[in-house]
């Protein structure tokens, strides 16, 4: 006796012969056609990549204006501490002019008293206006010496930073100026202020 193959209907799953052609219970005929796979929605997959591109932007924007806020506040806190109405050397911005005198008033105490006067000027802040006398370069470093005329012995010189260079650039002998600076010492004759700043002239 032959083994007859069996196989299930893939519609009503009943056992069939492996060679039938037909289902005899629901007529389903043979040979099937291959079940294709669904193709996936190519609809939502644009959704979707949409949706993955827009969140990376998003992302993107987000970073981008915490930084530029970061940035902001940087500036905000930054800028106003920042002076620029001056141009003075940092030692004295805060400082207040401790005396305002002429040059030969300054060089007269000297002469009178220089150890007076050393204890009085020395380190101070002051405004000293007189007639100029010489302009002569540094020999060091770069920058300028005013020397302004104390009508004796004493003169005052007042030395001009490589910044502050350009304030005596117009200067003559016999001009007459107003310059902003601090006291440091004497020597061989000479009143000595650095950091020197023409206020008028």
């Amino acid at each position: 006796m032959t083994k007859i193959e069996l196989k299930k209907c893939p519609k009503c799953r009943t056992l069939i012969a492996k060679t039938s052609q037909l289902c005899e219970n629901c007529g389903l005929a043979y040979p099937f056609l291959p079940v294709l796979k669904a193709e996936p929605d190519k609809f939502i997959i644009g959704i979707m990549g949409a949706i993955i591109i827009g969140c990376i932007k998003l992302i993107g924007e987000i970073t981008s204006i915490l930084f530029l806020g970061l940035f902001v506040t940087f500036i905000i806190i930054w800028i106003p501490s920042i002076d620029f109405s001056s141009d003075e050397p940092e030692y004295y911005k805060s400082s207040r002019v401790e005396y305002t005198l002429e040059a030969e008033y300054l060089a007269s105490e000297y002469k009178d008293n220089e150890v007076y006067a050393n204890s009085r000027y020395e380190n101070k802040i002051v405004i000293i206006s007189g007639q100029v006398d010489r302009i002569t370069n540094k020999i060091w470093g770069g920058g300028a010496y005013v020397v302004l005329d104390g009508n004796n012995e004493y003169d005052i010189t007042c030395s001009f930073s490589k910044n502050n260079i350009q304030d005596v650039l117009y200067l003559s002998k016999g001009s007459r100026v107003a310059i902003k600076g601090k006291i440091i010492e004497t020597i061989f004759g000479s009143i000595l202020m650095t950091e020197c700043k023409i206020i008028e002239n």
